[in-house]
Protein backbone atom coordinates (compact mmCIF):
# COMPACT_ATOMS: atom_id res chain seq x y z
CA UNK A 1 0.00 0.00 0.00
CA UNK A 2 2.97 2.21 0.83
CA UNK A 3 4.87 1.83 -2.16
CA UNK A 4 1.06 2.95 -4.47
CA UNK A 5 0.97 5.83 -2.57
CA UNK A 6 4.63 6.45 -3.11
CA UNK A 7 4.14 5.86 -6.87
CA UNK A 8 1.44 7.75 -7.25
CA UNK A 9 2.79 10.74 -5.21
CA UNK A 10 5.53 10.49 -7.69
CA UNK A 11 3.59 10.46 -10.97
CA UNK A 12 1.23 13.27 -9.26
CA UNK A 13 4.31 15.54 -9.12
CA UNK A 14 5.52 14.62 -12.93
CA UNK A 15 2.47 15.36 -14.09
CA UNK A 16 2.42 18.47 -12.44
CA UNK A 17 6.31 19.72 -13.05
CA UNK A 18 6.53 17.63 -16.59
CA UNK A 19 4.78 20.57 -18.47
CA UNK A 20 7.25 23.14 -16.55
CA UNK A 21 9.67 21.83 -17.15
CA UNK A 22 9.75 20.61 -21.12
CA UNK A 23 8.37 24.83 -21.63
CA UNK A 24 11.97 25.66 -19.68
CA UNK A 25 14.12 23.35 -22.36
CA UNK A 26 12.31 24.35 -24.91
CA UNK A 27 12.51 28.53 -24.35
CA UNK A 28 16.21 27.83 -24.06
CA UNK A 29 16.40 26.19 -27.76
CA UNK A 30 16.42 28.69 -30.75
CA UNK A 31 13.02 28.94 -32.36
CA UNK A 32 13.22 27.06 -35.55
CA UNK A 33 9.79 25.65 -36.40
CA UNK A 34 8.33 23.44 -39.33
CA UNK A 35 7.79 26.61 -41.21
CA UNK A 36 11.12 27.97 -40.82
CA UNK A 37 12.48 24.36 -42.68
CA UNK A 38 10.17 24.59 -45.24
CA UNK A 39 11.53 27.92 -46.14
CA UNK A 40 15.10 26.83 -45.90
CA UNK A 41 14.51 23.74 -47.97
CA UNK A 42 12.66 26.50 -50.21
CA UNK A 43 16.07 28.89 -50.68
CA UNK A 44 17.99 25.75 -50.89
CA UNK A 45 15.99 24.52 -53.83
CA UNK A 46 15.58 27.59 -55.83
CA UNK A 47 19.15 28.50 -55.53
CA UNK A 48 20.00 24.63 -57.42
CA UNK A 49 17.59 25.45 -59.84
CA UNK A 50 18.75 28.90 -60.13
CA UNK A 51 22.48 27.31 -61.06
CA UNK A 52 21.10 24.50 -63.03
CA UNK A 53 18.79 26.83 -65.33
CA UNK A 54 21.87 29.26 -65.95
CA UNK A 55 23.68 26.17 -66.84
CA UNK A 56 26.69 26.42 -64.27
CA UNK A 57 29.17 23.75 -65.24
CA UNK A 58 30.18 22.73 -61.64
CA UNK A 59 26.11 23.12 -60.12
CA UNK A 60 26.24 19.47 -59.32
CA UNK A 61 29.33 19.96 -57.50
CA UNK A 62 27.94 22.85 -55.68
CA UNK A 63 26.56 22.17 -52.32
CA UNK A 64 24.26 24.49 -51.06
CA UNK A 65 22.80 24.50 -47.17
CA UNK A 66 20.76 26.74 -45.76
CA UNK A 67 19.91 27.41 -41.91
CA UNK A 68 17.22 30.67 -40.90
CA UNK A 69 17.93 32.13 -44.45
CA UNK A 70 21.83 31.73 -44.13
CA UNK A 71 23.11 30.09 -47.06
CA UNK A 72 26.45 27.73 -46.69
CA UNK A 73 28.21 27.20 -50.56
CA UNK A 74 30.84 24.74 -50.39
CA UNK A 75 32.53 22.77 -53.33
CA UNK A 76 34.30 23.86 -56.44
CA UNK A 77 33.59 26.21 -58.78
CA UNK A 78 35.04 25.57 -62.62
CA UNK A 79 36.63 29.00 -62.74
CA UNK A 80 36.63 32.43 -60.85
CA UNK A 81 33.71 33.53 -62.70
CA UNK A 82 31.52 30.81 -62.01
CA UNK A 83 32.29 31.00 -58.20
CA UNK A 84 30.87 34.48 -58.35
CA UNK A 85 28.00 33.62 -60.44
CA UNK A 86 26.92 31.18 -57.74
CA UNK A 87 27.69 33.44 -54.64
CA UNK A 88 25.69 36.34 -56.98
CA UNK A 89 22.54 33.55 -57.60
CA UNK A 90 22.54 32.48 -53.76
CA UNK A 91 22.78 36.75 -52.64
CA UNK A 92 20.05 37.64 -54.54
CA UNK A 93 17.33 35.10 -54.09
CA UNK A 94 14.00 35.75 -52.08
CA UNK A 95 14.28 35.63 -48.31
CA UNK A 96 18.52 35.24 -48.26
CA UNK A 97 19.60 37.34 -44.75
CA UNK A 98 23.39 36.21 -45.66
CA UNK A 99 25.66 34.12 -47.59
CA UNK A 100 29.03 32.71 -46.50
CA UNK A 101 31.10 31.18 -49.70
CA UNK A 102 33.61 28.52 -49.34
CA UNK A 103 33.68 27.78 -53.16
CA UNK A 104 36.72 27.09 -54.11
CA UNK A 105 37.75 28.11 -58.33
CA UNK A 106 41.71 27.41 -59.86
CA UNK A 107 43.25 30.70 -60.16
CA UNK A 108 42.28 32.71 -63.36
CA UNK A 109 44.68 32.26 -66.63
CA UNK A 110 46.77 34.67 -66.73
CA UNK A 111 46.76 37.37 -69.87
CA UNK A 112 48.96 36.62 -73.00
CA UNK A 113 50.55 39.90 -74.30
Amino acid sequence: MLRRCERARRLALALALGPALLAACTSALPAHGSADYVDDAAITTHIKAQMVQEQLPSAAQIRVQTLHGSVLLRGQAQSPAEKERAEIIARTTPQVREVRSLLTSPPAPAATP
